[in-house]
């Protein structure tokens, strides 16, 4: 029962709360492939797959199998009569192909009634369907962080040398990566899948039936029930879509969780550039003395342009919890081996009562652009598997046994105590302050525009109600999407082209302009005239 107290109790901070009859915590990448593995042998009628990217090439298994993700999921609808795979993907601009399979609808082979693999533009410009969730018969799923693709197997030793990690298709130089699920069981996994289902409609027209229940247990062997019969909360961000309300529910959540913390905040996360976050955990410190927030977050993001971008609003974010109490602040980065960890999970456990883990990062467009969805679980007061939770992901950062963190940190009375206590430079795993540079964005940029703002837009680019307005209809589906595509291929032409001096400047613009309004005509396609449905 959710207590009026507590910040599931606060309106618009949840679509709905399920039990668990069993829930898992998954860390890093080796857990939940293997869990996942083990529970797709187990699935009789629905596997759902919903995801930012995802590769048919992908070993789910790479230790002990060389079986791909296509061959598994062909071998798997060959042998039950019954069984259908759905894969839903968001489908990214042409300028974000870097690293991802090409076609990948085509990489899976040959498709059929039973295995269908869709890619969903149904989204407004400027957002990404950005959620990480697999369901399998309306009664198991995984939330969290971890798409099916390349660079996410890791082990919680992140070691340089495993060759694993370092295979073709993640690339010799992927950092070690650190991410995290949650594994649930019984209603809250049928819940789950009605919000597949009701993306699946969106983004296909095709309403399914309810999936017919199937006897037997798909809880994978070897992995431990650390919770049973536990309220689960599901919270959604989603802009508007097709005529679906928008919902800001994990940002409303993250708020009002905050705004309760006694203790303190444990939180992991790819990105820090919520103002509205930050300013809430800052008033939170002033006004609360004993509460410490401890912060885990990648010393870069991917790639030097990301970096630059995001690090201006991590500074920022940063900053303004250091004004409020910097001695009860701390931003880490996790380093092994002489390797910066990508932290790449999002989570958030506040005085070892709340926690929520999902695909939201703390990014503007994570909280009312993109496609987000977390779950929560919250008590009354501190929960013991909780707060193992919290330290087993420490005792990873910071290279010990749980107990010894735990043991530390209560004779202490304080998380950052510990964590400095245990951070040794010398060994192999420990955390370190973020340090960021004093100007991530050359000064001429800065100046002439927010970059920060344009990549992590707190709104969509263009709104749905325009779009829908003005938008192609969606049996133009195809021809809006090869539009962007072309469009995409001529604007990087034309730029190398006129770069390298192979065109004048006259022929650049019109050639540009030209691909400017392909662009235009994908973007407006975006959202089509809504059809009365049935």
């Amino acid at each position: 029962m959710v207590s009026a107290e507590g910040a599931l109790g606060q309106p618009g901070t949840h679509w709905r709360i399920e039990a668990a009859t069993r829930a898992a915590l998954l860390v890093d990448g080796d857990a939940y492939f293997r869990a996942l593995a083990a529970a797709l042998e187990k699935a009789e009628r629905s596997i759902f797959i919903l995801g930012w990217d995802l590769r048919s090439d992908l070993l789910l298994d790479p230790l002990n199998s060389r079986e791909t993700l296509a061959e598994r999921l062909h071998r798997l609808i060959e042998a039950r009569a019954d069984l259908h795979v759905r894969i839903l993907i968001w489908d990214w601009p042409i300028v974000m192909g870097a690293g991802r399979e090409v076609l990948p609808h085509w990489s899976f082979g040959p498709l059929e009634e039973r295995l269908t693999f869709v890619l969903d533009d149904e989204i407004p410009v400027g957002g990404a369907h950005h959620e990480k969730l697999v369901v399998i018969d309306d009664r198991l799923a995984f939330v969290g962080g971890l798409d099916l693709t390349a660079g996410r197997w890791d082990t919680p030793d992140h070691h340089p040398g495993n060759l694993r990690r370092l295979e073709v298709e993640s690339g010799p130089d992927r950092a070690p990566f650190h991410d995290v699920m949650l594994m649930v069981e019984g209603p809250v996994a049928a819940a789950l899948g009605e919000l597949a289902v009701e993306r699946w409609h969106v983004a296909t027209d095709e309403r399914l039936a309810p999936c017919e229940p199937v006897a037997g247990d798909l809880w994978p062997e070897g992995v431990e029930a650390e919770a049973r019969d536990v309220p689960v909360a599901i919270a959604r961000t989603r802009p508007e879509i097709d005529g679906l309300e928008a919902a800001r529910e994990i940002e409303a959540l993250y708020l009002a969780a905050i705004t309760r913390a006694q203790r303190l905040v444990y939180i992991e996360n790819q990105y820090l550039t919520v103002p509205a976050v930050a300013r809430a955990l800052a008033s939170r410190l002033r006004n609360v003395p004993d509460l410490e927030v401890v912060i885990v977050t990648p010393q870069a993001c991917e790639g030097p342009l990301e970096t630059a971008v995001m690090d201006a609003g991590r500074k920022k974010f940063k900053a303004t919890l250091e004004a409020a109490a910097r001695d009860r602040v701390r931003v880490l980065t996790a380093q092994s081996h002489g390797l910066r960890v990508n932290v790449h999970a999002k989570l958030m456990i506040v005085d070892d009562r709340l926690f929520t883990v999902g695909s939201a990062n703390l990014a503007n467009r994570s909280m009312g652009v993109d496609t987000e969805i977390n779950v929560v679980i919250e008590w009354p007061e501190a929960d013991p598997v909780i707060r193992g939770w919290r330290h087993r992901l420490l005792a990873e950062h910071v290279g010990r046994d749980p107990d010894e963190v735990a043991e530390l940190e209560a004779e202490l009375g304080s998380t950052i105590a510990m964590v400095e206590r245990l951070s040794d430079t010398q060994a192999a795993h420990y955390l370190a302050p973020l340090e960021l540079d004093a100007q991530p964005i050359p000064e001429p940029f800065a100046d002439l525009v927010d970059v920060t703002e344009f990549a992590d837009p707190p709104e969509p680019i263009i709104g749905a109600q325009l779009l829908a307005d003005f938008g192609l209809p969606k049996r133009f589906r195809n021809l809006r999407r090869w539009l962007g595509r072309v469009a995409g291929i001529i604007g990087v032409a034309v730029l190398l082209a006129w770069f390298l001096g192979g065109i004048d400047l006259v022929t650049g613009w019109v050639v540009v302009a030209a691909s400017l309004a392909l662009i235009l005509g994908w973007a407006f396609g975006e959202r089509p005239w809504r059809l009365e449905r049935h």
